[in-house]
């Protein structure tokens, strides 16, 4: 606490160079504190789909019947995907599963067409 305050005292956090518009001393207790620890949020690549986002094998042939949604899967991002860009994983979430929902169907109903 010390360091912090007196980082805020100088107007500049030397460790982790904080905007010093956010710099606000904390000399007023009650203090809290929470324990926490880093998280994945996503991931990119595993499992290779193709358009229909039916999972592919090996040879890059479709494995009848089998689909795979979201960021866990691979083969559709270049290497252009911008990972920092908020909520562009959860718009591929949500439209790769309709599309595997609607492929699926077609498939459980005999009409999968390639």
């Amino acid at each position: 606490m010390d360091e912090y305050n007196a980082s805020c005292d100088q107007r500049y956090d030397e460790i982790f160079v904080k905007d010093k518009q956010y710099l606000q001393a904390l000399r007023t207790p009650p203090f809290y504190a929470i324990k926490f620890s880093g998280a994945l949020l996503g991931t990119m690549g595993g499992i290779k789909i193709n358009y229909k986002m039916e999972v592919l094998n090996k040879e890059d042939d479709p494995i009848p019947g089998l689909y795979a949604v979201g960021a866990d899967t691979g083969g559709w991002e270049s290497d252009t995907y911008c990972a920092v860009l908020a909520g562009s994983a959860f718009g591929f979430a949500m439209n790769s599963g309709r599309i595997a929902a609607e492929n699926a169907s077609d498939y459980i109903q005999g009409q999968n067409k390639r």
